[in-house]
Parts: structure tokens; sequence; C-alpha cells
């Protein structure tokens, strides 16, 4: 049966919660789990932010939470509302439940072990449409990862256009954090052909998903604004968190191709 673990805990430093979070990132990696970068950020107070990363060790394990209240609280996910909004008196304990010994054997009897290169096991809709065009030997084709983002970047410079929020301080926030995004992809993975230096590679992608999380966490404050309908806003958070899945699963194909 599984076993539920208790913890507790605080930073010292909470400049520190980046260092943090790239070695959480790393561990993930090294085991083989997933770790998502989250930011977000109090309507009220954009100053009062919750960090840190949100952590899946193995499949149908619960999801761990590594997030950081501004006081530098380890929280729960329950809790992050309170913790942006400052109604957190002390830290609290977090819970995870560990994956039992019979369900850990029924998923690795489902396992399949694939090695294909990164178009294979990109989704469908990003995919080429003419798997054949990839062998025609041009290495200035974009990568798909790097035209999502510079569609979404286009997105949001038609949004801002329209509703005249150039100006605006936390529109400005969520650019920057797509621009980190995009400039991170473009460093780590050029065009369709070019092979990089895979610690280079490494340090790229996180900073894009640390742009990607900063982007999705500045959602929130423009929404309860009003300066994004309902709809944008599913729409962007659809497309973030989409480009944040991917960018995680090219992380891992990198760090495998480095280890090998």
């Amino acid at each position: 049966m599984g076993v539920t673990i208790s913890y507790r805990g605080s930073m010292a430093d909470i400049e520190r919660v980046e260092d943090f979070e790239d070695r959480v990132i790393d561990l993930a990696l090294e085991i083989g789990g997933h770790a998502r970068v989250w930011r977000s950020f109090c309507d009220d107070d954009p100053q009062r932010a919750v960090r840190g990363v949100i952590l899946e060790l193995y499949p149908g394990q619960e999801t761990t939470s590594l997030l950081v209240s501004p006081e530098g609280w380890l929280i729960n996910f329950t809790e992050i509302e309170g913790a942006e909004k400052g109604q957190l008196a002390d830290p609290p304990w977090c819970f995870v439940k560990t994956l039992s010994d019979v369900a850990r054997e029924m998923l690795e009897a489902c396992e399949d072990e694939q090695d294909e290169p990164w178009r294979e096991s990109l989704p469908d809709a990003i995919r080429d449409a003419d798997e054949d065009a990839l062998d025609d030997g041009c290495d200035d084709e974009r990568h798909p990862l790097i035209e999502r983002a510079m569609d979404l970047h286009v997105r949001l410079f038609d949004i801002a256009t329209a509703g005249g929020q150039h100006a605006n301080e936390n529109f400005q926030s969520l650019m920057g954090g797509a621009g980190e995004m995009l400039g991170g992809l473009s460093q780590a993975l050029g065009g369709r052909n070019y092979e990089l230096l895979s610690g280079w590679g490494l340090v790229q992608l996180k900073r894009s998903l640390r742009g990607a999380a900063f982007a999705f966490g500045m959602l929130f404050p423009l929404r309860a604004d009003g300066l994004l309908t309902p709809a944008e806003f599913k729409e962007l958070c659809e497309a973030i968190t989409s480009l944040q899945s991917d960018i995680d699963a090219e992380l891992a194909r990198l760090r495998e191709a480095r280890e090998s």
C-alpha cells in the first residue's frame, strides 16, 4: 500500500528560489520524472508571488508541491491563494502519498520502450503535416516549439494593441516572460538540424520554462483587472501550458541524449 509523507520547510534566502528550481528540475530529469516551474501572483498585490516547482516523480504517484510562498515557506496546492494574500500564519505541513507497489508493477508492465528522434515524440498537433518534408536538408527551418512560441508572442502583441495595453505594467511583464521563453527556445533549439552543446541547451530550456511560468502567472492579475476576456484568458492558458509540457519533454530528451 502507499505511504503518506508529510514535510514542512522554509527557504533561508528567498532570492535563491531559482537555484532551488534548477536543482529540482535536474533531479526530476535524472530519475525520469517531470517538473513544472510555477509562478502566480496576488490579484491585488502582484509583488506577492508564489514560486517553485510542481514535481511528478512517477506515473500514478501523487503530485508533489515544492511551491514557495512570498515568506519562503513550502506550501500545498490548496494554499496557493492564501499564500498570495498573506493569510498563512505559519509554515504549513505538506503531504504527498506515494505509489503502492501493486500500482507500480501494473504501470511498469504497460510501459513501452521507444527510441525515436524528437519529431516522433512531439504531439501530433505540432508535427509537420508532411513527414517527407523533414528530409529536404533545410537547416533554416525553425523547430515547431520556436514557431509556437513566436505565434504566442504575436498573439499577445495583437491583444495588447487591440486593448491599448502596451503601457500596462502587468502586460509588459507577460510579454517579458513570453520573450524569455522564446529566447531560451531559440538559443536551445535553433534550426531543425542544429546541434549544440547539451549543457548550454539545458540551461536555455530551463530559461524558457521559467519564462513560460512567469507569463502564465501574469495572466491572472490581467484577468482580474478585466484586461483579458474569459475567452482570451482560456486561450492563453492553454497555449502556455501546452508549451510548458512540450519544453519539459524536450528537456528530458536532451538530458537522455547527453547521458547516452
